[in-house]
């Protein structure tokens, strides 16, 4: 087995921050695309309740020709204005991300890797673009969110409150292409993802059970992909937006979800955020395990450090105000919303939103940046997740 490839991440945040955030002047970024309802077999697109909703349905080759066949225009918008940018910060060749991608593609479910190959083919985009995209944690590093989480216990409506601001690198077309995925696999269980047109792994979800999953990328991380000669193959390793898919389509509750996650070997460090309708977990997942934060007086919050419960300063000032947000109890829904807009990277804030698990409703806002300042619409989660 080669070496450990290392790479310290967080200059590199920090100069897509600085990409990113700056006008978009003398740029090429695709305007004007329009969003058609419409079906295709199981398929449909429609906008409910002052949001985009796709549903898909059936084998993984169906449900990746519905998604590339009801959002073409979508996918081809992104997919050629977003991973051009992405390389072109990262200062990486596409050749050597390639190799990287198609190094972690083995962990990949095989039926994730025919759903993709199917979108590409509908969408008529690149297949190794959309791997690319779909593989943006662990190439990129590509997200500096935050997460909070009330149990019942600790909340003003006696259910789990799990908040997520999404806090993504923009190229001027991502904020604006937010949309809700209703997903109905065949002998799965069914999810919501809230995602972007092209992406089939999940950064923030919710299954028909109430088990919602959340990730966030640790500041400091190194890689912990494995660059051996090809005689000597690494093993394969899921990476985290297709695991915490696979998570959604099979656990339960928490307890099941954290025994998958303790079970995968580790591309890179991540935060995740864990709930179901009996409170939260926050797992610290690095090479060296998988740690389980302790949950103090029903909330769990998290940021992309480890160990934010423990310094001396309690951790960042993001993590902060997500702490100070959720002091007083009971913790409402406001108080959660008001922290996160606190906690928000106001230039990468592309989506904001609340599940409330027990009554399985979520509150959210994309479209415009920052996402915590809204608007905000209300989405009944199960009445998407109906058969």
């Amino acid at each position: 087995m080669g070496p450990v490839k290392r790479k310290q991440v967080f200059p590199f945040l920090l100069g897509l921050c600085l990409l990113f955030s700056v006008p978009a002047c003398g740029r090429e970024v695709p305007s004007g695309i329009s969003w058609t309802a419409g079906t295709c077999a199981q398929g449909s697109l429609m906008k409910r309740e002052g949001v985009w909703v796709l549903r898909l349905a059936g084998t993984p080759e169906e449900m990746g020709q519905q998604a590339g066949t009801l959002l073409k225009p979508q996918v081809r918008a992104l997919i050629g204005s977003y991973v051009p940018r992405m390389q072109k910060a990262s200062g990486r060749t596409r050749e050597d991300l390639l190799q990287e991608a198609h190094r972690l593609e083995t962990g990949i479910p095989p039926t994730y890797v025919a759903e993709l190959k199917a979108l590409a083919r509908a969408a008529e985009v690149p297949y190794e673009d959309l791997l690319i995209a779909n593989l943006s944690v662990e190439l990129f590093g590509s997200s500096l969110c935050s997460c909070a989480v009330a149990s019942p216990e600790a909340s003003s409506q006696h259910e789990t409150l799990f908040g997520r601001n999404l806090d993504w690198y923009d190229d001027g077309l991502l904020a604006s292409h937010g949309i809700l995925i209703a997903v109905f696999p065949k002998d799965a269980k069914p999810f919501v993802s809230l995602s972007y047109p092209g992406l089939i792994g999940v950064v923030t979800g919710v299954n028909a059970d109430g088990l919602a999953v959340a990730n966030m990328t640790v500041s400091s991380l190194q890689t912990i992909i494995r660059t051996g000669p090809p005689e000597t193959p690494d093993p394969p390793v899921t990476p985290y937006l297709f695991l915490q898919r696979r998570i959604l389509e099979i656990c339960h509750d928490r307890s099941e979800a954290q025994w998958v996650i303790e079970g995968q070997k580790r591309t890179i460090n991540q935060n995740i955020m864990l709930a179901d309708r009996k409170g939260g977990s926050l797992l610290e997942v690095s090479s060296l395990g998988v740690r389980s934060r302790p949950v103090q007086d029903g909330i769990a919050v998290a940021s992309n450090s480890f160990h934010e419960d423990d310094v001396a300063d309690k951790g960042g000032e993001r993590y902060r105000s997500l702490c100070g947000a959720c002091v007083q109890k009971p913790v409402t829904p406001d108080m959660l919303m008001k922290g996160l807009k606190a906690a928000a990277i106001p230039s990468m804030n592309v989506q904001c939103c609340l599940f409330r698990l027990g009554s399985m409703k979520a509150t959210l806002s994309y479209g415009t940046l920052p996402a915590s300042k809204g608007p905000f619409v209300e989405v009944d989660l199960a009445v998407l997740l109906k058969p």
